[in-house]
Parts: structure tokens; C-alpha cells; sequence
């Protein structure tokens, strides 16, 4: 057993995220998307702007989508260079997605 008091002095304050520096889909100003995109892909896209790796399944959890859905959008994401697959069941961000979301695309 541990003591709570070892437990704290563990604690780094330099490990905590800045949360200030996530950011939301309030954010971003998207001026035009193509006619492919469906509201799911912006969904996606901003699930994985906050810097995340994150697997299907955890982003129909977050969105209400199925998972089926979601892979399916994956792989539309995928094709455009908005997300890449970064290890089996596995998605982040690209540049480019960031650049869609931000509006420079």
C-alpha cells in the first residue's frame, strides 16, 4: 500500500495538459467543404484536432455515430489526406485536415 503523501509528492504540475491550448470546432471557420464531406467527417475532424490518436469505436462513443459509420468516413478522410492511420484501428489528424478546419484549404 501506498501513501498518499509519497503519491503527491510524485505530482508535476509541468504534466498536466494546458487545456487553453485544445481547441474546439467553435474555433474553426470552415468556409467551404466539399461536396463529399458530411457532417460526421467535420465530427471526426474535430474529435481528432485536439491532438489526439484515437480509434473508431472512441469517436462514435463521443459522437453517437456507429462505429461502422465512422471507419466508413475514416477511410473517406483517409482518401483526401485528412486523417492518416497511424497503427491498426488507429487515426490522427494531417496537416491538411487542420488546414480544413482552420479554413486555409
Amino acid at each position: 500500500m501506498t501513501d498518499d503523501n509519497e503519491d503527491a509528492a510524485d505530482f508535476n504540475e509541468e504534466d498536466v495538459p494546458d487545456w487553453e491550448d485544445m481547441e474546439t470546432i467553435a474555433s474553426y471557420t470552415i468556409e467551404k467543404k466539399p461536396d463529399w464531406m458530411t457532417e460526421t467527417d467535420i465530427q471526426i475532424l474535430d474529435a481528432l484536432a485536439r491532438g489526439l490518436i484515437l480509434s473508431p469505436s472512441i469517436i462514435a462513443d463521443n459522437t453517437g455515430k456507429s462505429r461502422e459509420g465512422i471507419s466508413r468516413r475514416l477511410n473517406t478522410l483517409r482518401a483526401a489526406d485528412y486523417v492518416e492511420k497511424v497503427d491498426r484501428g488507429k487515426y490522427e489528424i494531417t496537416e491538411s485536415g487542420m488546414d480544413f478546419l482552420k479554413g486555409r484549404l
